[in-house]
């Protein structure tokens, strides 16, 4: 549950820290003093987009805290959101920070470590489900009344491999649509490639070839400079008369002679020796280096041609050599992938076929499901209508075929018999405002019930009711508040009266700027300000009394609930959620 939120320069609200508790947690206040920024607030903790007008005047930024308290099956719910849960989430508490600066950028953490808005929104699903203040409108557009069906037990698996068999039909389709459309430039950027690949596989140009080839073509240029300069260098070394070994050996031989007069001639004998020998293993160097010296008949012209080919392939693609390799990897690659697109009409026609016929499969197996859950549906909404006062009243969900889409081949829409013997119609031919409102209760409780979220937020639910019903909602959603934090804003007394925890908020000049405050009530201020609510600003003995009785009788209703629930709960020990 949400048990600490914080609120630093938000709109008109200055700081405001509120510590909201299980059980129903009820905010009121006038019009405008600021009782919506709360849950606007709290929606910025789901990673909801934010701008830059939210930050007060006169304020760098904002900062919203929220602190949430897990129960062992909300964290393992939660482990199972993101892969990087794991790592975010450390005990039973959860710590959500949102920064919004001037500009509009924002920053988010999660127990102190910074967060996409994504993955803020994957965690706090599990968590939170909010109400908006004209969400029940959103129930005349029948577009969300499919969302709201699979939501209540449609498969999601089953939705999901429906939506991967269009996308694969939508891919099959628009294949052969562009094969049909544009297949002669297809044919013609095919045989361009094909053409480009034969030219360079012919070439069979190597990795590292042409400098190895330049390498050559320069050596076998100078091939008798070259030669020339061996034979010199041999004739230097190895002449029998003025070659430099032949040198070194007289002289080697005088001072064997000269050592033997004079020992310290000893010592040049081993330069002299060494120098002779470097000299020979030279000369055997040059003498092989010589002999490869070799001119094949035609090779300096042959490596004439090749250069100049590749040469010609590089100014042809505009890339070196090593680059044309990888380029005719890359429309080899490209051949293939074509090629196995083929130009067969015939067979791109046979593959969309397929596609489609595993689509019709899948989307009559959605179709028959939903079928049993708008019957479910139907028959619980129903029984909800009738605990709000709608007892002749008859719900239908209507399923009509559609074109195929990611969502089925189905229209979904809401019908609505308010009373008997009339026809049903779609919502918003019949429906009016506080009907609306019910029925959007009675879905959120219904799909909630479903998905089990922690916390429950409803923004103005009451919206045109009064009276009795508006007491009969009030019960409801002290129902829902026995297994799940409900938070809610509320202008009807009759609700407010079963509120666990009671907030009022406020707003009042402050050294010429507005300022909203918020502050928990109890005891005889609590039975002021739900007199307030009911008479306005005269606030009369006989409205206080009236208070008195409401919060009087909402006891006595919660009382009767928490006994029956706590009798059923010992006779059912594996239901985990009370029927609403």
């Amino acid at each position: 549950m949400l048990s600490v939120i914080r609120i630093k320069n938000f709109a008109i609200v200055e700081e405001v820290e509120l510590e909201f508790g299980p059980g129903l947690n009820v905010i009121t206040g006038e019009t405008g003093a600021g009782k919506s920024i709360i849950l606007k607030a709290i929606e910025l903790l789901t990673g909801r987009r934010v701008s830059s007008d939210i930050v007060r005047s006169g304020a760098e930024q904002c900062i919203i805290e929220g602190l949430f308290e897990l129960s062992a099956s909300a964290r393992a719910q939660l482990l199972d959101t993101a892969d990087d849960a794991a790592q975010l989430i450390d005990g039973d508490e959860v710590l959500v920070r949102r920064v919004i600066d001037r500009s509009g950028r924002s920053k988010t953490y999660v127990n102190g470590s910074i967060v996409t808005a994504g993955l803020l929104q994957a965690l706090t699903q599990p968590l939170l489900d909010l109400t908006g203040q004209h969400e029940h409108q959103r129930l005349l557009d029948a577009a969300e009344h499919l969302n709201l069906l699979d939501q209540f037990g449609v498969d999601a698996g089953l939705r999901q491999e429906t939506a991967s068999a269009y996308a694969a039909f939508a891919k099959a389709k628009k294949i052969l649509e562009t094969f049909k459309k544009d297949s002669e430039q297809s044919r013609r950027y095919f045989e361009h490639l094909q053409e480009e690949k034969k030219e360079l596989d012919m070439a069979a140009i190597q990795p590292g070839e042409r400098d190895e080839l330049e390498q050559e073509l320069k050596r076998l240029a100078n091939f008798e400079a070259l030669s020339s300069q061996v034979n010199s260098s041999l004739l230097l070394l190895e002449d029998d008369t003025e070659g430099i070994e032949t040198r070194l050996q007289k002289l080697s031989a005088v001072l064997s002679h000269s050592a033997a007069l004079d020992t310290e001639l000893a010592a040049l004998l081993p330069l002299v020796d060494s120098a002779a020998a470097q000299l020979s293993e030279a000369r055997i160097i040059l003498a092989g280096y010589g002999s490869s010296l070799e001119c094949e008949p035609g090779r300096l012209e042959y490596l004439r041609e090749r250069i100049a080919e590749i040469a010609r392939l590089e100014r042809k693609y505009d890339k070196k050599s090593d680059e044309l390799l990888r380029y005719q990897q890359q429309i080899t690659e490209a051949i293939n992938e074509i090629g196995a697109q083929g130009f067969d009409e015939r067979r791109l026609q046979e593959n969309a076929d397929e596609c489609r016929r595993t689509l019709d499969a899948l989307e009559q197996r959605l179709s028959a499901e939903r079928q049993k859950v708008a019957e479910k549906l139907s028959r619980a909404v129903e029984e909800e209508l009738v605990q709000l006062n709608m007892k002749k009243a008859k719900f239908r969900v209507e399923i009509a075929p559609a074109p195929s889409s990611a969502n089925g081949a189905d229209c979904v829409q809401f019908l609505l018999a308010a009373n008997p013997g009339e026809p049903f119609l779609p919502l918003h031919k019949v429906a009016s405002g506080g009907e609306l409102s019910r029925i959007l209760l009675v879905l959120k409780t219904l799909l909630n019930r479903q998905l089990s979220p922690a916390t429950q937020i409803f923004d103005e639910i009451d919206s045109g009711i009064g009276g009795a019903i508006a007491q009969v909602v009030g019960g409801k959603l002290k129902r829902v508040s026995q297994t799940a934090q409900v938070i809610l804003v509320t202008h009807a007394p009759q609700i407010a009266a079963f509120a666990d925890e009671h907030f009022v908020i406020s707003k009042q000049p402050v050294d010429s700027r507005t300022v909203a405050n918020v502050h928990v009530i109890a005891g005889d201020d609590r039975v002021r300000q739900i007199a307030a609510m009911m008479g306005g600003k005269q606030v009369t003995a006989n409205f206080e009394h009236s208070a008195r009785e409401l919060i009087s009788q909402a006891a006595e209703f919660s009382e009767k609930e928490f006994s029956e629930g706590k009798k059923k709960r010992a006779l059912n020990p594996r239901e985990k959620t009370a029927v609403i």
